[in-house]
């Protein structure tokens, strides 16, 4: 892979998985709980991670890079696919975001199968498939306007990203497993933000006015266990939703937005950042409704989403990390 980076030692083991993306926020917790299984870890991802548990080695690589994925995941059974780049913005646009998550897909799929892997367990975001203008409640096979997410490069570069890996995976005969977290929060470890973290700040710096939308919260803690169950459960979904509580996004903010300054200075960063303004993306899911039925994770995959509260009162406060904003502007 890129550079040849390399940390941590190998041991001998049946149970081998690779993370692509276990430098990331969910990525971690996913490590975390495999190590936690027994697994032998390999952690491919274009940064170093915060940490990295006794059983686990980091490779420096990036899904766009088809032959070091086949040299990284040499050994391994079992491959966890959550690289991504969340970015919420139009700034970017769709072409390199489809690069990236398309064509990425499949070519980890592709790698997967040339080293002898027999399942792919993806990571995909609810927001991709249940996001709506109505509220209504989606399960896996609910339809979806694909319309509404036509403005939202991240989302629909993601639901693509998904459904090439499935049909590439049928092709090849590798099993999958898609699972669609809601909005993950929870308490961060490391120096990196969730997706969702980055999201409700940037809600933060909005008008009530403009948070007329309802979304689901799931806890990191609950989602990254099911993701390592995934990978050996004997007959897993195809997809599944990992949801939790739904509630206002008027109200999550609220909740999140401890100190009374906090909207005020993520606004002010958001800002500085946007330059003059937070970016449409933001406003325009602060209005949209995310809520989905997660009785097949529970009922597969023994999802057990723990209370709203508790994942409430654990989340990192969000005002000692408003400077991060300037340091992934637009992504949330």
């Amino acid at each position: 892979m890129e550079g040849g980076s390399y940390i941590g030692a190998m041991e001998s083991s049946a149970s081998h998985t690779a993370v692509i993306g276990g430098a990331g926020f969910l990525g971690r917790a996913i490590v975390r709980a495999l190590v936690a299984r027994g697994d032998v870890v390999t952690v491919i991802d274009a940064r170093a991670p915060a940490e990295l548990p006794a059983g686990a080695r980091w490779i420096r690589g990036t899904v766009q890079d088809a032959a070091g994925l086949r040299e990284a995941l040499a050994g391994t059974s079992r491959v966890v696919h959550v690289a991504g780049r969340a970015v919420f913005t139009r700034a970017e646009g769709f072409r390199a975001l489809r690069e990236l998550h398309v064509g990425g897909a499949v070519n980890v799929v592709e790698a997967a199968r040339a080293v002898g892997a027999t399942r792919l367990v993806f990571g995909s975001t609810a927001f991709a498939f249940a996001a709506s203008r109505d509220g209504i409640r989606h399960s896996e096979v609910s339809p979806c306007d694909r319309a509404v997410l036509d403005g939202w490069p991240y989302l629909l570069t993601m639901r693509e990203a998904e459904e090439a890996a499935w049909d590439r995976c049928v092709a090849l005969d590798v099993e999958f497993c898609a699972l669609r977290p809601a909005l993950v929060l929870g308490p961060l470890t490391g120096d990196t933000s969730g997706a969702g973290h980055r999201l409700v700040r940037g809600w933060g710096g909005l008008r009530r006015g403009c948070l007329r939308g309802r979304t689901t919260v799931c806890d990191v803690r609950d989602v990254a266990p099911v993701f390592a169950r995934a990978t050996l459960v004997g007959d897993p979904p195809e997809a599944a939703f990992l949801g939790g509580t739904a509630l206002p996004v008027a109200e999550l903010v609220a909740r999140l937005h401890r100190p009374e300054s906090v909207s005020r200075r993520v606004g002010a960063a958001l800002r500085k950042v946007a330059g003059g303004g937070i970016d449409p993306v933001v406003s325009e899911l602060a209005a949209a409704s995310v809520v989905v039925d997660d009785g097949v994770a529970r009922a597969a995959l023994a999802y057990a989403p723990r209370p709203l509260a508790d994942t409430l009162r654990d989340t990192d406060d969000l005002a000692p990390r408003v400077s991060g904003i300037a340091e992934q502007a637009g992504a949330p």
